[in-house]
C-alpha cells in the first residue's frame, strides 16, 4: 500500500506526490523541502487579536468621555441655568 501523498515540513498538511511545492504554504525544494527537513517553520508566536479589546462589561474610554459631556451639558441647561 503506497501512500499517494506526504507531509509538507514547513506547515505539517498533506501534499500530493509529485506536486512542486505545497499549495498550503508554498514552501518547495528551494525553500526547505529536503529528506532532512523536519516540522522547522519559523515559529512566530500567535498574536492575540483580542489583546488590546475591552473586557466585557468594560466600556471603551470614548464612550465615558462622552457620557461625562453629555452629563455636564443637561447639568449646565436644565439645572445650574
Amino acid at each position: 500500500m503506497s501512500k499517494d501523498f506526504f507531509i509538507c515540513p514547513n506547515c505539517g498538511e498533506e501534499v500530493s506526490e509529485g506536486k512542486l511545492a505545497c499549495p498550503y504554504c508554498g514552501s518547495d525544494a528551494d525553500t526547505g523541502w529536503s529528506d532532512d527537513t523536519i516540522y522547522d517553520s519559523i515559529g512566530l508566536p500567535e498574536e492575540d487579536i483580542y489583546e488590546h479589546a475591552p473586557k466585557r462589561g468594560e466600556s471603551p474610554l470614548y464612550i465615558k468621555l462622552v457620557a461625562w459631556v453629555v452629563l455636564g451639558v443637561f447639568l449646565y441647561f436644565f439645572v445650574v441655568r
